[in-house]
C-alpha cells in the first residue's frame, strides 16, 4: 500500500510489514483510543492509561530501533512523545 521497501526489515525477524503493522495498530492505535476514552469519561485512575500508553510507545520505538538497526528523526519524536505522555500521566496522578 505505501510502497515501503521490505529491505528495511532485513535485520528483523519479519519478511514483510504485516505482523509489525498489526502490532502497531493494536498497541499504538487501539490502546491509544482506550486511553483517550478513559480520559474523556474520567474513568478512575485514567492517568494510569496515559502512563501505560507512554510506556508502550517508548517500548515500541526501542524495539523498532533495535530490530531495524536504524534511528530516524521520527523515532526520536515518537520516543519524546512517549516521555511526555508518561510525564503528564505522573503529574495527573500526583494531583489527585
Amino acid at each position: 500500500g505505501m510502497n515501503m521497501d521490505t529491505s528495511y526489515l532485513s535485520h528483523s525477524p519479519f519478511s514483510n510489514f504485516l505482523i509489525p503493522g498489526i502490532v502497531l495498530f493494536v498497541v499504538n492505535g487501539i490502546f491509544n483510543i482506550i486511553a483517550a476514552i478513559a480520559v474523556i469519561k474520567k474513568i478512575k485512575n485514567y492517568s494510569f492509561y496515559i502512563i501505560l500508553q507512554g510506556i508502550l510507545l517508548c517500548g515500541w520505538i526501542i524495539v523498532q530501533v533495535i530490530m531495524v538497526m536504524d534511528v530516524a528523526i521520527q523515532h526520536l519524536l515518537f520516543f519524546s512523545t512517549g516521555i511526555i505522555l508518561m510525564t503528564c500521566g505522573i503529574i495527573l496522578r500526583k494531583e489527585k
